[in-house]
């Protein structure tokens, strides 16, 4: 029972480290005909397609869920808005953190070197961008065409997984285009960074602010 049990326990804890090692794929498709993105990450595929509005889940490639997205109308948003409206009290608001001058500054300091350590651990497999720039102003159009022209070329020139190509458009007064994004990142650089916002967050003081705003 004892070596059953420890065969199990070196199973789970092989199979988290895996999953923890393993890449997360992220790949949006934008252009005229087609509207997708999708989410990999070990042997799960979740995908959606914008244009028919679908999305499914897949396992081992697999599917297992399919549904269709429910589109918001007019009337639904009314009803939440005003479902959010009856709830009572005045609950915590995010502003009312302005007023502690001391705090703020340093939880902004601790999120954004959480954002900076999540960022480095993105790798971008494809980044294609193919963009006509066009404005109802002419003059403007050139002066944004003049400004991304030089920043396209100098990305472009990084790597061949980068191309960023723009032109400008006179005639029409809408831009046009098509991109595709394919990006992967580790669950672990995430957990790191995670781990170390947490230990370097004042806990303790967060929790009082909050309560003490709840009670005003």
């Amino acid at each position: 029972m004892s070596v059953a049990l420890y065969l199990v326990s070196f199973f789970l804890v092989a199979l988290i480290l895996c999953a923890l090692f393993l890449p997360v794929r992220l790949h949006l498709v934008l252009n005229e005909k087609r509207k997708s993105i999708s989410l990999g990450w070990f042997f799960l595929i979740w995908k959606a397609d914008l244009v028919s509005r679908t999305s499914e889940l897949r396992i081992f490639s697999q599917r297992i869920i399919s549904r269709k997205m429910e589109k918001k109308t007019k009337e639904k948003r009314k009803k939440i808005k005003e479902a959010k409206k009856k709830k009572k009290g005045r609950g915590f608001q995010l502003l009312d953190l302005w007023r502690e001058k001391d705090l703020l500054p340093r939880m902004l300091t601790v999120i954004l070197r959480f954002l900076k350590d999540v960022l480095k651990g993105i790798r971008f497999n494809r980044l294609f961008l193919d963009a006509d720039i066009a404005t109802p102003d002419p003059a403007l159009t050139g002066t944004i065409y003049g400004g991304l022209y030089p920043v396209c070329a100098s990305v472009s020139s990084i790597s061949p997984r980068l191309n960023l190509e723009v032109r400008p458009d006179f005639v029409n007064q809408i831009p046009r285009g098509k991109a595709e994004v394919a990006l992967s990142t580790r669950l672990i650089n995430t957990f790191g960074a995670a781990l170390r916002m947490f230990f370097t967050l004042p806990k303790i003081r967060i929790i009082r602010t909050i309560l003490k705003m709840k009670r005003r």
